[in-house]
């Protein structure tokens, strides 16, 4: 679930795969490039933390709500692929 906090849209993505993982961080990292929209990313050991907020306003915009359906998609589709051998859970 997303979680607001200090004015932004919080959530921790889960991977079981390090291959995962990275197809999701340069995918993210694609679509800020394409939409001008950035996020605060923190990569660790099977987790991507994503932290949006539209920096000028100091606020959640429909900008970063949309950043994060297309996240929310990207994960599904990465970790339910018929090439990943094994199933995630999405966290909490």
């Amino acid at each position: 679930r997303w979680r607001i906090m200090d004015d932004s849209l919080c959530k921790l993505y889960k991977f079981r795969r390090a291959v995962d993982r990275d197809h999701f961080v340069i995918a993210l990292l694609s679509y800020e490039a394409e939409t001008q929209h950035h996020a605060d990313i923190l990569i660790m050991e099977g987790e991507v933390s994503l932290k949006l907020s539209t920096k000028d306003l100091q606020k959640v915009t429909e900008l970063d709500k949309e950043y994060a359906r297309f996240a929310d998609q990207l994960f599904r589709d990465l970790v339910y692929s018929p090439d990943h051998g094994d199933e995630v859970s999405e966290p909490a």
